[in-house]
């Protein structure tokens, strides 16, 4: 078995796929109308993960412009990991984690994105 397989009986699931399961499995827990409110443009399947583009606006408690979120799912724990994250193509330092989070569980997803972004996530 190479790598790039996993088997579960007798299907077999690329990385690929599997990312790409993951990503939307987190994107529905958000929930669609959270990701509008945020503005969530661009959603790009990561290694088990999420990584989404957020609205103009968006600032940390810190003080940074946050644009983009990442969320990685922790399989031996069953939760994430959340990342608030400034890409600036014009800096020198073209990414800057302003916020790591290990150990969040999903009904705390809302709260994260919140607190790290300013922009509400319902009504």
């Amino acid at each position: 078995m190479n790598g790039n397989n996993h088997h579960d009986g007798d299907t077999t699931m690329t990385d690929s796929t599997r990312n790409m399961e993951i990503a939307q499995t987190i994107c529905q827990q958000i929930g669609g109308r959270a990701l509008m409110m945020i503005g969530g443009k661009q959603k790009v399947a990561i290694e088990n993960g999420v990584d989404i583009k957020v609205g103009k606006g968006a600032k940390h408690p810190t003080g940074g412009k946050v644009t983009h979120l990442r969320i990685v799912l922790d399989e031996a724990s069953d939760t994430y990991t959340f990342e608030a994250i400034r890409c600036n193509v014009r800096a020198k330092e073209m990414v800057k984690v302003l916020e790591r989070t290990e150990g969040v569980y999903v009904d705390m997803l809302h709260e994260m994105i919140e607190r790290s972004t300013g922009f509400y996530t319902s009504f």
